[in-house]
Formats: structure tokens, sequence, C-alpha cells
């Protein structure tokens, strides 16, 4: 590993000078603008509008009110952490700042005005 670090070393002594260090710097700076632009991005697809292969995490308030189902069928904040893949904090702090009681499973539902 040292013989590599010290290989290295020596080459950029002898190829890299100031000049040369800002004359390529200004070749990336001025290629930057036209290679990475955002509308060729969003041409090639890279992004906007792309799923991720396993179609994403469902969206917050599904899982809330999963979370809040479970709760009330008497799982555990552990259980319903792996069953749902979350972190059991992520679940604690999710039934924790859900400040209405819920007696019955039917009720597990989400209002527009949830924090969620």
């Amino acid at each position: 590993m040292k013989a590599i670090a010290k290989s290295i070393a020596n080459w950029t002594f002898k190829h890299f000078t100031p000049s040369k260090f800002r004359e390529s710097q200004a070749k990336k700076g001025a290629k930057g603008g036209k290679a990475g632009s955002l509308e060729d991005k969003v041409k090639a697809g890279l992004i906007g509008g792309a799923v991720s292969k396993g179609g994403g995490r469902p969206d917050k308030k599904a899982l809330l009110a999963e979370v809040l189902k479970m709760k009330t069928q008497g799982k555990t904040n552990r259980d319903i952490a792996i069953l749902l893949g979350l972190g059991s904090a992520t679940v604690s702090r999710w039934i924790r700042s859900f400040k209405a009681p819920i007696l019955d499973p039917k009720q597990a539902t989400i209002s527009d005005n949830s924090p969620f």
C-alpha cells in the first residue's frame, strides 16, 4: 500500500503543476454545463418520475394507518416494525405523534389534518 501511495505522489509531482491543474479544471468546468444539464438528465430518464425496482415505499399515511391498525390488534412496536420494514423508534414516534385514542380497528384511518 505504501508503494502505491509513493508511486502516485511521484507521478503527481512530475506531471501536475498549478497551471496544469487550473487548465484541467477549466476544461472540466466548460464541459460540465453541457454534459450535465438538467434537461439532458430528464431526457435520459435519470431524474423525474423514476421508480425504484422495488416499487418504492408506500406513502406515510398508508403506513401509519397500518401501524395504528396493528397496534389496536395488540402487536408490539417491535413486531410492527419488523413486519412493515420500519425502525422500532419510528413506530414509537408515529404512535406518540398520533394523539387520538383508537378503540376500534375500523377507525384506524388518517385524517387530512394529521401530521403525516
